[in-house]
């Protein structure tokens, strides 16, 4: 075996090797987990098209295929600690005005959803240009009851502040989104 070979077989042993984390994350019980191992090992996930966003009533699996789409479009060096490090931020601040309104509230929204208010309170509300973003997407969006919500002066409470959040008609928000994003369509359409 010959130099070359050895190198060959060295750097494909290295590949595979990189490759074992990811592959263990495929049967991950998360959908998430298992979409980014996916997308680390080079596997395309389907393209949101025109028509499926058109025609599509859940809005909130289009807006996570779409969320993922722009995970996919992150060149991955898995050699890296962090999977996306900060590149995840450059491709966010790169993104249309419309795509990131839809951005920002799936962040937001998936915070509180989960019950992280403390989190929620402290990275987006209590910080003055977060919270600003927050009002100009939900602006955009065209949702009064988020506005509303925002508009909120005492974030000191967790509890309240959940309360008040639980109370929003989370429907009429999925709706305003879809709406949104059917409208501007063309700026949904990923490859």
């Amino acid at each position: 075996m010959d130099k070359q070979e050895r190198k060959k077989i060295k750097e494909q042993l290295k590949a595979e090797q990189n490759e074992k984390p990811f592959s263990k994350l495929l049967n991950s019980e998360f959908d998430f987990v298992q979409d980014v191992a996916k997308i680390a090992l080079g596997k395309t996930l389907p393209p949101i098209t025109k028509g499926r966003i058109l025609s599509t009533k859940d809005v909130d699996a289009l807006i996570y295929d779409w969320y993922m789409k722009i995970i996919e479009s992150i060149p991955v060096d898995k050699s890296e600690k962090k999977l996306f490090s900060n590149k995840l931020t450059e491709v966010i601040n790169n993104l249309s005005t419309y795509q990131q309104v839809i951005y920002h509230s799936y962040d937001f929204e998936n915070v509180m959803g989960t019950g992280d208010v403390d989190i929620a309170i402290r990275d987006f509300l209590l910080n003055p240009t977060e919270k600003n973003k927050l009002v100009k997407v939900y602006q955009l969006l065209g949702s009064a009851e988020m506005l509303q919500f925002l508009n909120n002066e005492d974030w000191s409470n967790e509890d309240d502040v959940a309360s008040i959040y639980d109370k929003i008609d989370k429907n009429k928000i999925q709706n305003d989104k879809l709406m949104f994003i059917q409208k501007n369509y063309k700026e949904f359409v990923m490859k």
